[in-house]
């Protein structure tokens, strides 16, 4: 495998095999964020665990008693003119929640008072509790002592009252019975608190649940309480308390109504009676009935339209016919047809119609054969002048029914406007006589109905029962609702393990630093030529050491296939900010060279913060900035450790590091150690630090720049390599420090091969040299 060729310039566009990288590794990497934040997960898990058990804490079991209701169709709800008003389900759910209908049920079941504990025995202890309404809420304890009770004020020892079961007990502003002090023991007496009235109101609005059943007229009322009695007490007292309400209601409003129509009722009679007077005085007037007239007039008149309507059609019919016997001459079809009308219209119609037909026939029979007469023949032509004979005598017949038809209707259109004159007095006379019996049977009817009204408000008025009806009151219940404690401890479980998990995954979004290699890679657009496992986690006399030491050969491996021509011999390590394991990385990388065979000599170029002479205890003088400063030669600074590895210190302190290195003596200094080493691995100054480390890697064939997981910011390390960049600094890659070594990394499976590397043929442990760590001072490599 090789890396990405030096270069001076940004690789354009992502990697596939980055992506690729990081769409396998996505999963062990939220597992790895998971691990890393364990704590949080747990913390949150615990935290909604016990507020889930402590909200269940103490809960007495819960009994739910429920009583269904029906709205009847009121008559007292009918307005005198007969329509129906009754207000929607909406609206009587609002009023069951009123001060109105819940008022006498607090009144009634003291729930002014409150338990604070034996809520499931209050039905049995308390008997009855009357307040006053604007009683200062305060808490009081009722101590038995044997057979007495003793009222006490909760923060004072004073006694208010004491008394036997039964007896009442006066406190501040009310007074209390109670009916059974049995289940009251010694050592925890009962605490209660006494609130005013609409507190007390509030708290049952609250807990009450008013439903619409299934149907539109159905009404469901519950309450959930630790005391199954007085859970059926509460519902049931409700809704009677309702149904009187309804009641009332409707005896208010039948009373109203009986109120007004009696009012009108007596208008009405003075109306009717004036109207019927009218009538009177009109049939005094008139002697006679002016419906019984018209009807007579009317009927005759339309007799005789009607008769002038058929003599009509009849004028049309044989008006027609005559004129066309007139114009057509000897037309047999009109003529025929004139004789076949019958006797009403041509009275001599139907006679001539024969012996016209027998004529026609007798000349028939003299000319059909084929010997017969011709129309010269004499028998021929006296049947053809009988013909003819009749033939006019029909025309004539014709005229004279015409004639005579016509004389008809004149008659009938005098008969008719004779009876249209006599009509046309009549409407103004009837009308006057119609309005008078209208009004009158338009009082009357007004007059009955309110009548039928008056009696049934006054019926209403003395009905107790409303419109309201319960059809299944409330029993108290046996069993106890469904516990969801185990549900909500479950429920309170998965919701801290999904806050925790969230917010690990949100924390480790706004962390911004390096996590996994693609987040370097993304950030900086440069390989990771290596990932060195976090040695600080390695335990020694195991095989993950090996696993130390294998990375920075793969490492090694990645450097000589990294040039184009030829491997980087002068390499500079360096890091974005300080702790990230550069002097680590640098002095185990020459390490690794040297054990290849190479020549190799680590250079310390960091001369403000030196630590290779501290990491492989040597003096720290003569070194770099003796060579320098001219006071000592390259042979006289370097040492040599464990036969291999050359190291050049940093040299003693100066003032002016950044001029040493930019100075023309350190290019020097750089080609001589070029012609006496294969490799020359030189750590070198945090780049946001100083610009040493730019200095030192633009004389260098390329710069590693080590990252330390989950330590190095992202932003920072993106102004780092930008600023390398703009210096035109070779860049190596990212060498990735402090991976941990769990699954994720992809460390796991190397601890099954390493116990056999470590070992000889014979099984003989063979002698390994030990992975550097930073921070330990006096570490040889011997």
């Amino acid at each position: 495998m090789t890396i990405r060729q030096l270069t001076n310039e940004p690789q354009q566009g992502p990697r596939a095999g980055a992506v690729s990288s990081e769409g396998s590794f996505d999963l062990w990497h939220y597992l790895a964020v998971f691990r890393r934040r364990w704590w949080l997960i747990v913390t949150t898990t615990i935290i909604a665990l016990g507020a889930a058990w402590w909200s269940q804490r103490g809960q007495l079991p819960e009994y739910t008693a429920e009583v269904l209701l029906q709205q009847l169709p009121d008559e007292a709800s009918m307005s005198p003119w007969g329509y129906y008003f009754s207000p929607d389900m909406g609206s009587h759910l609002d009023i069951m929640r009123s001060g109105e209908v819940l008022s006498p049920v607090v009144d009634s079941l003291g729930l002014q008072l409150r338990f604070k504990n034996y809520e499931d025995q209050r039905t049995r202890i308390l008997g009855s509790l009357m307040a006053d309404r604007g009683i200062r809420p305060s808490s009081y304890r009722l101590v038995a002592r044997g057979d007495d009770l003793a009222l006490l004020a909760a923060r004072e020892e004073g006694v208010l009252a004491t008394g036997s079961v039964g007896e009442p007990l006066e406190g501040p502003g009310f007074t209390l019975r109670v009916t059974d002090a049995s289940g009251i023991e010694q050592d925890e007496p009962v605490e209660f608190s006494v609130h005013n009235f609409d507190m007390a109101l509030e708290s049952l609005e609250r807990r009450l649940r008013i439903e619409q059943g299934t149907g539109p007229d159905l009404i469901w009322i519950r309450v959930t309480n630790p005391d199954a009695a007085h859970a059926a007490d509460v519902v049931n007292t409700v809704a009677h308390s309702y149904q009187r309400h309804r009641a009332r209601s409707a005896r208010d409003a039948a009373g109203r109504r009986r109120q007004f129509i009696s009012a009108q009722l007596g208008q009405m009679a003075d109306s009717l009676h004036v109207a019927q007077q009218g009538v009177i005085d009109y049939q005094a007037r008139t002697l006679y009935d002016p419906n019984t007239e018209d009807s007579a007039v009317i009927s005759e008149l339309l007799a005789v339209d009607a008769s002038l309507r058929e003599f009509g059609y009849q004028e049309s019919l044989l008006s027609g016919l005559v004129a066309g016997l007139q114009t057509s001459g000897e037309n047999d079809q009109a003529l025929q047809q004139v004789m076949a009308l019958g006797s009403d219209l041509v009275p001599q119609g139907p006679e001539l119609n024969r012996r016209l037909q027998d004529f026609q026939l007798r000349r028939a029979e003299l000319t059909a054969s084929r010997f017969g007469l011709t129309s010269e023949g004499p028998q021929v032509q006296v049947v053809d002048s009988l013909i003819a004979e009749t033939k006019a005598q029909a025309r004539l017949a014709a005229e004279q029914a015409l004639q005579l038809l016509r004389n008809r209707i004149r008659e009938e259109r005098g008969r008719y406007n004779q009876l249209a004159g006599r009509a046309g007095s009549l409407p103004v006379r009837t009308a006057e006589y119609g309005q008078l019996q209208q009004r009158v049977e338009a009082v009357q009817g007004v007059f009955d109905q309110l009548v039928t009204r008056y009696f049934e408000a006054q019926i209403a008025e003395g009905v107790e029962v409303g419109d309201i009806d319960i059809v299944a009151p409330a029993a108290v219940p046996v069993w106890p609702d469904r516990s969801y404690r185990t549900l909500n401890l479950m429920v309170g479980l998965i919701a801290g393990l999904l806050v925790g998990l969230v917010g690990t995954l949100l924390v480790d979004q706004v962390d911004s630093r390096v996590r996994r290699l693609q987040d370097a890679e993304r950030a900086t657009d440069l390989e990771v030529v290596g990932t060195i496992p976090n040695i600080r986690s390695l335990a020694s006399g195991s095989a993950w050491p090996q696993i130390g030491k294998e990375a920075f050969r793969k490492l090694r491996t990645h450097l000589r296939f990294a040039g184009a021509k030829e491997p980087p011999r002068l390499i500079s390590v360096t890091s974005a900010t300080p702790r990230d394991g550069k002097s680590t990385v640098a002095a185990n990388l020459a390490l690794t060279l040297a054990d290849q065979g190479a020549p190799t000599l680590l250079m310390d170029a960091d001369l403000r913060r030196p630590q290779v002479h501290t990491t492989f205890d040597i003096d720290q003088s003569p070194g770099v900035s003796d060579i320098l400063l001219g006071e000592a030669s390259v042979a006289e600074a370097v040492r040599i450790s464990a036969d291999i590895l050359h190291i050049l210190p940093s040299g003693r302190g100066v003032e002016n590091p950044t001029e040493l290195i930019g100075g023309p003596g350190f290019e020097e200094l750089l080609e001589e150690l070029r012609e006496r080493y294969e490799y020359v691995i030189m750590d070198t100054p945090p780049l946001m630090a100083v610009t040493d480390a730019a200095l030192v890697g633009a004389a260098t064939d390329g710069t590693l720049i080590v990252v330390r997981a989950n330590r190095t910011d992202l932003g920072v390390l993106q102004a780092a390599v930008s600023q390398l960049r703009r210096l035109r600094v070779p860049l190596l890659g990212l060498v990735l420090n402090g991976v941990p070594t769990g699954r994720s990394s992809g460390y796991a499976h190397y601890a099954s091969y390493y116990p056999s590397y470590a070992t000889g043929g014979d099984g003989e442990v063979q002698k390994k040299r030990p992975l550097l760590r930073s921070g330990r001072k006096g570490q040889k490599t011997g």
